[in-house]
């Protein structure tokens, strides 16, 4: 299921107004997704094709699913936090009209990510790519 409001059927997009508000539109194919997801991806230089949604999750389950290997792991934890924040971003946009722009909702999923790195054991070379104490 596709449909984010499948019960309500078609819902327009609350943050284009274009288009119907789907997981792939909403997390993907929207503007101010791709803004966050080009400077994610380059600030933590972990590529992700532009692929639909089922795709994107089996090529990332293939690509990083080494448990051992640290950009594998901020691989996944791009992911995790890129859909938490755009999700959020919505949210705050639709129930309390407050908006940020896709450059600052990438940085705080970037906080987020540094934030969980916060309670791992990683090798000082990459803690200092991540300014982690």
């Amino acid at each position: 299921m596709d449909r984010l409001y499948d019960h309500e059927g078609p819902r327009i997009c609350n943050l284009c107004s274009l288009e119907d508000e789907t997981h792939e539109h909403l997390f993907f194919n929207y503007r101010f997704s791709h803004e966050l997801w080009a400077w994610l991806t380059s600030k933590h230089q972990t590529p992700w094709p532009n692929y639909r949604w089922p795709d994107l999750i089996q090529w990332g389950a293939v690509t990083y699913k080494s448990k051992s290997l640290f950009s594998s792991l901020v691989a996944r934890l791009t992911l995790a936090a890129s859909v938490y924040c755009i999700w959020m971003e919505r949210n705050q946009r639709v129930f309390k009209a407050t908006y940020r722009s896709a450059r600052r909702t990438a940085e705080e999923a970037h906080e987020v990510l540094r934030t969980y790195l916060l309670g791992l054991n990683i090798p000082e070379a990459i803690q200092d790519n991540w300014f982690v104490p």
